[in-house]
């Protein structure tokens, strides 16, 4: 509200990520017969917009499996399919965590900057699984973030908050394989042994939630 004394306003907003050169700034006072005095107007940028603030593609599954990777690899296998949700019906669990896995690969992220990711998760054997996000170029995997989770057989809703320390494209990979020899877990985490059962991923998202000033 506006009063006879002059005063400092500020009001933030989110462009959508699209370019409109017919955009307008609008002040409207009304039909009131008064005299508005608007002094000193400035808009600013406050991110720096040349980053991608949503960097994961297609976490909806709604295009299928565009974007996304499943991988069987030491031993594990799962069958896999696609229909706004990924599906794992896993009948091997391998030898390792990554012996079945869900990647995306080459997400542009950046240092001192904090992202959120979220996801729906579910099993039809309760079991533990483990999220990373690590640069996996010239064969160095080395990770930015890693969290291992119990899924069960109630859809849960998974969020968590991570920084990247350096420049770098990183893969997104949900490990669905053997979480057995995992020593030791996380204190927050009970040790279950990993069975054969069908998983069951949705909603991913990933986007920057602390964006930096510029």
């Amino acid at each position: 509200m506006l009063t006879q004394a002059l005063a400092p306003y500020e009001v933030r907003f989110t462009m959508p990520d699209i370019t409109d050169e017919y955009a307008q700034i609008q002040f409207c006072f009304g039909t009131e017969n008064v005299t508005t005095v608007i002094d000193n107007v400035q808009m600013l940028r406050l991110t720096n917009t040349s980053m991608r603030m949503n960097p994961l593609n297609n976490g909806d599954f709604s295009a299928g499996q565009s974007g996304w990777t499943p991988i069987n690899d030491s031993g594990g296998y799962a069958a896999a399919t696609f229909n706004q949700k990924a599906v794992f019906d896993i009948t091997s669990i391998g030898a390792n965590p990554w012996s079945v896995m869900l990647m995306q690969d080459k997400l542009p992220m950046y240092t001192g900057v904090t992202y959120t990711l979220e996801f729906d998760a579910a099993s039809t054997v309760a079991r533990n699984a483990e999220v990373v996000f690590e640069n996996n170029q010239n064969n160095q995997y080395v990770r930015s973030f890693d969290k291992i989770m119990t899924l069960t057989t109630d859809t849960a809703h998974y969020s968590y908050n991570f920084t990247i320390t350096q420049d770098q494209p990183l893969a997104l990979k949900f490990l669905l394989g053997n979480m057995d020899n995992i020593d030791p877990l996380p204190a927050d985490i009970t040790k279950i042994p990993t069975q054969l059962s069908t998983i069951t991923i949705s909603n991913v998202k990933l986007y920057i939630s602390a964006p930096p000033i510029m």
